[in-house]
């Protein structure tokens, strides 16, 4: 039962960042879209069938996102293993560990789709690396555990 209340959070988190992604790709005023493809070079014409760099960038951030959140709740279901994050550690003993994992997700993703115009595709990929990084390094623990 409880297994089954992590997998419906996830793809609920799931949901509301691919909800928030077709908003961005197909709304986003068109005059910042020029400017900004101008600028970083990130984005492409919102009417294309094409992913750009970025959006690829921002799919695959997405998944360890959720892949961190995932490994988190694991390993943290074990009573050997506490959260080393000083930010959410305090946050998942006041709050509990999933609710407070929903709400970081949500407003990493929102800040992440409003930013991700003016942020070039590079920091993107470094921020996949370091969260590439934390999930193997929570799976290595929750087997070595």
């Amino acid at each position: 039962m409880l297994r089954r209340k992590y997998i419906v959070a996830l793809a609920f988190l799931a949901d509301l960042q691919t909800s928030a992604w077709t908003y961005i790709a197909n709304d986003y005023p068109q005059h910042l879209q020029t400017h900004c493809a101008g600028s970083a070079g990130v984005l492409v014409n919102h009417r294309s069938n094409h992913m750009s760099y970025s959006q690829i960038a921002l799919y695959l951030l997405f998944v360890l996102q959720a892949l961190d959140a995932l490994s988190t709740i694991i390993a943290l279901r074990k009573p050997s293993l506490t959260e080393a994050n000083p930010l959410l550690a305090p946050l998942f003993k006041l709050f509990g560990v999933l609710p407070t994992m929903l709400v970081a997700k949500a407003v990493l993703a929102g800040y992440l789709f409003y930013v991700q115009a003016w942020v070039p595709v590079q920091v993107l990929l470094l921020l996949s690396a370091g969260y590439a990084y934390v999930v193997y390094s929570n799976f290595k623990l929750i087997r070595s555990n």
